[in-house]
């Protein structure tokens, strides 16, 4: 046992450090189990030959016993013949690319459909496959996921790696593909101590590289003093950016303070028993040239329903750290990034006081441009009981980051986390690797929403997907 322990340790740690894909650990494991159930049974059978030379007494006895182990050897060959069967199935799935035609997990609620047919303003088609559940709510031991979308730092091939987080903490997880992610999740960031800004949460919503270092943008909330939330069932909770920082591929985290603050204090508050503050609900990524860190955001402090505004690092001026971003601001990235104003980039404030929210941006290789999934919150229609016509997760597309095309609804369906009412929040695309024109939109979904602790209300949130696909009329 002591040796099989230090077998294991020895190969997580190869497997890591060479890339090997996830099944390779659990072939490992399945040849250990079935060896050392094969050591028990043959180590049973020897002593029982050595005990017939003991005396009647003590021969009975030792006959007894080893017949405990004949049975024990023989499950941990079978468990580790399972294994075997399951490393194989893992292996077999590198070789065959995801296919568009997915199974459809359950019959889609009519306020969660996609679009038939998007078409964007330099005529791309936009088509969406069925949704599949990727992770069922406490897949893993995991529950309210993904609170912030998912932050990928490795995709290739037979090899996925992502931080998502689940609840108030954020895991590392680790598969073949976003449909087969089946590593024991290691938890690589929680909230703070009482007092500081991330004491109640710390969710990872993005990660760029920059050198050898992994940067790591999360969502910190801070729950103290703040009234009930009660929609979401939740206690109240005032949002910033914060960030971590990894050297080892991103497998630990150090947290290195608040990077992008509201202006608005704490206290402030657009009615008094408003439970959700400051700016959170983000989104980020590096631009091309590798020189620049965009986070997108929503400013929850307003009297008016929030809307989606960016901030930016340069590299030029040093890393990633506080005091070295500025918020986007008339035109400009004038403003400090602790405490001062913005501008909205996507507005639709006008198109029947909604609310813009989870502004996510990824880079498409194919198309030469950025697209970003977001969520628009009409809280009339989920108030009043009518179908979600404004509600639901959008896409537009930019060449700057800056500038955003007109939106375009791909999902209709509820995006307020309500109880008992159902939601798609929290989008995300991730391309393949590969293949810059399809890859996953993920979110969260639940078709009737609860928390952990009101289990019979209904389903926390948990990660379900759309297999995407961009296709230029050209091609």
């Amino acid at each position: 046992m002591v040796s099989s322990w230090l077998i294991l340790q020895i190969a997580s740690l190869l497997c890591s450090a060479l890339g090997l894909p996830n099944w390779t650990l659990k072939a490992i494991l399945a040849l250990l189990l079935v060896g050392f159930g094969a050591a028990v049974m043959i180590g049973s059978w020897i002593d029982l030959r050595a005990a017939r030379l003991a005396a009647a007494v003590p021969r009975q006895w030792s006959r007894k016993v080893h017949l405990v182990f004949w049975p024990a050897g023989a499950m941990l060959i079978v468990g580790g013949t399972t294994l075997v069967v399951s490393a194989l199935m893992d292996a077999s799935q590198i070789s065959k690319p995801p296919s568009s035609e997915l199974q459809t997990s359950a019959p889609p609620a009519e306020s969660e459909t996609p679009i038939p047919e998007i078409v964007l303003t330099d005529e791309t088609r936009v088509s969406l496959g069925e949704q599949q559940i990727l992770l069922n709510d406490q897949d893993l031991g995991l529950r309210s996921m993904p609170m912030a979308g998912i932050a990928v730092i490795e995709n290739r091939p037979g090899r996925v790696r992502l931080l998502l987080g689940a609840g108030n903490k954020t895991y590392l997880l680790e598969g073949v593909d976003l449909r087969h992610l089946n590593a024991l999740p290691r938890l690589v960031l929680g909230p703070g101590e009482p007092g500081t800004f991330d004491n109640a949460a710390a969710d990872v919503f993005a990660v760029v590289k920059s050198g050898s270092i992994f940067y790591a943008f999360y969502q910190a909330s801070d729950g103290e003093g703040l009234p009930a939330a009660t929609l979401t069932g939740y206690s109240g909770f005032y949002l910033s950016i914060g960030l971590a920082e990894s050297d080892d591929h991103g497998y630990t985290w150090v947290k290195k303070g608040q990077i992008i603050k509201c202006e608005k204090p704490k206290e402030w508050a657009a009615t008094p028993q408003q439970g959700g503050r400051g700016i959170g609900q983000p989104g980020g990524l590096a631009d091309t040239s590798g020189k620049h860190f965009y986070i997108y955001y929503t400013d929850l402090s307003t009297s008016q329903a929030g809307q989606i505004n960016v901030a930016r690092c340069s590299l030029d001026d040093g890393p990633p750290l506080p005091g070295n971003w500025k918020k986007y601001y008339n035109g400009a990235f004038t403003e400090p990034g602790i405490g001062g104003r913005e501008t909205p980039i996507i507005d639709v404030y006008s198109s029947g006081h909604s609310a813009a929210w989870y502004g996510r941006p990824a880079y498409s290789k194919s198309m030469g441009k950025y697209v970003m999934v977001f969520s628009v919150n009409q809280a009339q229609e989920w108030e009043g009981g009518l179908p979600p016509r404004t509600s639901g997760i959008y896409l537009t597309v930019s060449d700057d980051l800056i500038k955003w095309s007109e939106q375009f609804k791909l999902i209709s369906g509820y995006t307020q986390r309500v109880l008992g009412k159902p939601i798609v929040t929290c989008p995300t695309i991730a391309f393949d690797q590969d293949d810059k024109a399809s890859g996953w939109l993920t979110y969260g979904y639940s078709p009737k929403y609860s928390i952990e602790t009101l289990g019979n209300l209904g389903t926390p949130i948990y990660m379900v997907g759309r297999r995407i696909t961009f296709e230029r009329a050209n091609q």
